[in-house]
């Protein structure tokens, strides 16, 4: 449907206005083309570099699929959020302000919280649930499962104490 044309004043031109036509037309659903889905979503492999964490080098190999899931998993819970540059501010787990509040249930559900959000920000990640918590004298042991498009995986988490 298009609506008349309007006259309007624009600019100036060497000291005189000049009067310029200016239409106006009001787009209906016809003018839209339908979407249409032209590409593929393809998924990206898993594969990753075989990181050592005892100490030794490592040996240059590589994982894919649900070893280096639990490897991201690892990577993930052990990286504090927004305190490293080089990491996306998607990436890691907030847990610093729990650090010192006493053991209870309330904390308990704020670390799951925060583990389960840490999670979740990897699209490979597609639930983490089973959060079981056994309290030691200065520190808490997270069991859980996590769900990703992998496989599901058996996880393990110990907050506060010389760990977290």
């Amino acid at each position: 449907m298009l609506q008349p044309p309007q006259v309007g004043r624009i600019g100036r031109h060497h000291g005189r206005e000049e009067q310029h036509r200016v239409k106006q037309r009001v787009l209906g659903p016809q003018a839209v083309p339908a979407l249409v889905q032209d590409f593929e979503i393809e998924t990206q492999p898993t594969r990753t570099y075989a990181l050592r964490f005892d100490g030794y080098p490592c040996s240059g190999g590589k994982l894919d699929g649900l070893e280096a899931m639990k490897q991201a998993i690892f990577l993930i819970l052990q990286t504090e959020r927004f305190q490293y540059a080089i990491y996306s501010w998607n990436y890691g787990i907030e847990l610093n302000a729990l650090l010192g509040q006493t053991m209870t249930p309330y904390l308990q559900a704020k670390v799951a919280k925060a583990i389960e959000d840490a999670l979740m920000a990897d699209d490979r990640v597609l639930s983490v649930e089973q959060f079981s918590f056994t309290k030691g004298k200065r520190s808490l042991l997270v069991k859980f499962t996590v769900t990703t498009t992998e496989g599901d995986v058996e996880s393990e988490f110990e907050f506060g104490g010389e760990t977290a």
